[in-house]
């Protein structure tokens, strides 16, 4: 299951951090993605899966408003 990462952790983070972190994150939704087509062993994929969107777009959101500021 995709652990939820707290707005306030990645307003600590550098850009580039946030966005390994979006990397990883993209990588994991593939990984369940292919859990739920049928090609792997599922472990919970519907709840994992919106976690991973919610990450994503937490850490997309942090990012723009970081790079708002410096414009």
């Amino acid at each position: 299951m995709a652990e939820k990462i707290p707005a306030d952790e990645l307003r600590g983070k550098s850009i580039k951090e946030i966005q390994r972190i979006i990397n990883d994150q993209k990588k994991k939704k593939r990984n369940i993605f292919g859990e739920e087509m049928g090609t792997k062993n599922p472990m919970q994929p519907s709840e994992s899966l919106g976690t991973v969107k919610r990450n994503i777009a937490r850490a997309k959101t942090i990012m723009n408003e970081r790079l708002s500021e410096n414009n």
